[in-house]
C-alpha cells in the first residue's frame, strides 16, 4: 500500500469529521439545562429505578459537580477551531503516514476481516483509529464518572452521555471480581505449559504461605479445574488466531491449540495426594529439600510445603525475618506451632494436593502424628529424616542470610542431646551436595 493512498485515506477520514466545520465555536445545543444538584437528584432517582444499588451511587455521585475544563475542551475541539487546512497540516504528519501503514501491515488480516463484515473500506478504519485514539495509545486521562456526568448535564449531547453514564455505574463491580487463585491459575498453567513446573510449584507456594486464610487451602479444590479452563481459553484464543493467520502459519497455530486443549484435560485427570514429613535437626536441608522435591510431587504444580518456621512467626504476628524470644520455642508453644502444620496439611490433602510438612519432629509423639493425619485422609505417608554430622549442621546455619529460620549454630549442640525416640522415619544421608540428596529423597517416596 503506497503512502499517497494512505495519506489520502486519512485525508478522507479527517474530512469526515471536519468538514463541515469552521472556526466558529459551537453554541450550546437546546434549552438550558436546570441546575446541577436539580438535575443530579433527577438522575439519582432514575439510577436508583434501574436498580443501581445505592451503596453505589453513594460513592460515585458523592460531592459530583460539572467540570467546566471539561466542557471548555468539548467546545474547543481542535476539529472546531482549526479550518481544514490548518487541522490537516497539524494532524497529517510524515509520522503519522508511517505509523498508519505500520499498522496497517500489522492488523491487515484483522482490519481486512472487520472491514469485510461491516462493510468498511479496512484503510478508512485504521486511519480513523489513529485520529481517535493516536493508534490505541491515548485512552484518556480523566476521571470517568464526572466526565460523563458533566458531558450528560451538557444539553449539547446529553442524552449520549446520560446512557454512557449509566452504562458505568451499571457495570457492578462483581463483573469485575475474580478468585485470585483463578486469576493465578493463568500463570500457573503457562508456566506448566513451557515445562517450569519448579517455578509454577514456587509461585503456588508463595501464593499459599503469603498468609493464614485457611480459605486459599479450601480453594486448592478448585485448581486442577481453574488450570483446565485457563488452558482451554488459550487453546480457543489459538484457533481465533489460527483462522486469522496467513495460510502457511494457520497449521502450526493450530497443532498449538491441541496441544492446549490436551493440557486441558490432562489437569482434569485425578492424581492421589500423599503426605510427606521431612524432619532432621536443625541445617540438616530441610527446608531446601523440600523446595527442591514438591515440584515432582502429586498433582501439577506439585505440593504444597507446610514450614513449621513460618507457621510460628505467624502464631506471634511478626515478620518472617523478625527474630522471636527463646519462650517462643517452648514446648508447648512447639505444640501448638505442629497441630497448625497439620491444619494446614489436611486442608491442603482435602483439596486434592499433596503435602510436604518441613519441621524438626524430634519427638516419635510429633511424628507419629503427622503418620495419623494421613491415615485419616487416607492418603499415603512418607517420613523422611535427614541426618548429617554436627560440623555440617553448624556450617550451613552459619551461612544462613534473610532465612525465616531463627536457628543459631549453638542450637545444634541442644539439639544433639534430645531423645528422638523410635525412629520410624527413613534415614537419608543429607551431608551429600542437594541434587542427590533430592534424588535419594525422591527415590524413598
Amino acid at each position: 500500500m503506497g503512502a499517497r493512498y494512505l495519506a489520502a485515506t486519512l485525508i478522507l477520514a479527517f474530512h469526515a469529521i471536519v468538514a463541515a466545520q469552521d472556526s466558529t465555536p459551537i453554541p450550546p445545543v437546546g434549552p438550558l439545562p436546570p441546575p446541577f444538584n436539580v438535575w443530579l437528584s433527577e438522575f439519582r432517582a432514575e439510577a436508583a429505578a434501574r436498580g443501581i444499588r445505592p451503596e453505589i451511587l453513594d460513592r460515585a455521585l458523592a460531592d459530583l459537580q460539572p467540570v467546566e475544563q471539561i466542557l471548555e475542551r468539548d467546545r474547543n475541539q481542535a476539529e472546531f477551531s482549526l479550518n481544514l487546512d490548518s487541522y490537516l497540516k497539524r494532524r497529517l504528519t510524515p509520522s503519522t503516514v508511517r505509523t498508519a501503514r505500520a499498522m496497517y501491515e500489522r492488523h491487515r488480516t484483522l482490519a481486512q476481516r472487520i472491514g469485510k463484515t461491516y462493510g468498511i473500506d479496512p484503510r478508512l478504519l485504521i486511519s480513523v483509529w489513529g485520529l481517535e485514539s493516536n493508534f490505541g495509545r491515548f485512552a484518556g486521562v480523566r476521571p470517568t464518572v464526572p466526565t460523563l456526568a458533566t458531558l450528560a448535564y451538557d444539553p449539547r449531547r446529553g442524552t449520549m452521555f446520560r446512557n454512557e453514564l449509566f452504562d458505568a455505574l451499571e457495570f457492578d463491580d462483581a463483573l469485575a471480581t475474580v478468585d485470585v487463585l483463578y486469576d493465578l491459575a493463568f500463570l500457573l498453567m503457562d508456566l506448566g505449559k513451557r515445562d517450569f513446573t519448579a517455578h509454577a510449584n514456587a509461585v503456588l507456594n508463595a501464593y499459599l504461605g503469603a498468609d493464614a486464610n485457611s480459605g486459599n487451602l479450601l480453594g486448592l479444590a478448585a485448581l486442577r479445574l481453574f488450570l483446565s479452563m485457563r488452558a482451554a481459553v488459550r487453546a480457543k484464543v489459538e484457533l481465533l488466531r489460527a483462522s486469522l493467520a496467513e495460510p502457511g502459519r494457520a497449521d502450526a497455530v493450530r497443532e498449538e491449540a491441541r496441544a492446549y486443549f490436551a493440557l486441558a484435560q490432562d489437569f482434569l485427570v485425578l492424581t492421589r495426594p500423599r503426605l510427606i514429613a521431612i524432619g532432621g535437626l536443625s541445617g540438616s536441608g530441610k527446608s531446601v529439600v523440600a523446595r527442591a522435591i514438591a515440584p515432582h510431587i502429586g498433582a501439577f504444580p506439585g505440593a504444597v510445603i507446610v514450614r513449621s518456621d513460618v507457621e510460628r512467626k505467624r502464631l506471634f504476628g511478626v515478620g518472617p525475618l523478625e527474630r522471636l524470644p527463646q519462650s517462643a520455642y517452648a514446648p508447648e508453644v512447639t505444640a501448638r506451632v505442629y497441630a497448625m502444620c497439620r491444619k494446614r496439611a489436611f486442608l491442603a490433602l482435602q483439596g486434592g494436593q499433596s503435602v510436604i510438612v518441613d519441621a524438626v519432629q524430634a519427638r516419635a509423639h510429633e511424628r507419629e502424628a503427622l503418620a495419623a493425619l494421613a491415615a485419616s485422609c487416607g492418603v499415603p505417608f512418607t517420613g523422611l529424616w535427614l541426618e548429617a554430622p554436627a560440623n555440617v549442621l553448624r556450617d550451613r546455619i552459619a551461612a544462613r542470610t534473610a532465612d525465616v529460620s531463627d536457628a543459631t549454630p549453638e542450637l545444634v549442640d541442644v539439639q544433639l542431646g534430645y531423645d528422638l525416640g523410635p525412629q520410624d522415619f527413613t534415614l537419608v544421608d543429607a551431608s551429600r551436595p542437594l541434587e542427590e540428596v533430592a534424588a535419594a529423597s525422591l527415590e524413598r517416596i
